[in-house]
């Protein structure tokens, strides 16, 4: 039962980190590109 659990919360894990980096690495992207627009602009 102890092994089951382990593996349960070790994939629950793995899937909360998965989704995480799935939603933080685009908003991050996108947030770079908007900067660097907004940097370009001010620039011209």
């Amino acid at each position: 039962m102890n092994g089951f659990a382990a593996g349960v919360m070790t994939g629950a894990g793995g899937m909360v980190v998965l989704i995480g980096l799935l939603v933080i690495v685009p908003i991050r992207v996108h947030a770079c590109l908007m900067a660097a627009r907004l940097r370009a602009r001010g620039l011209e």
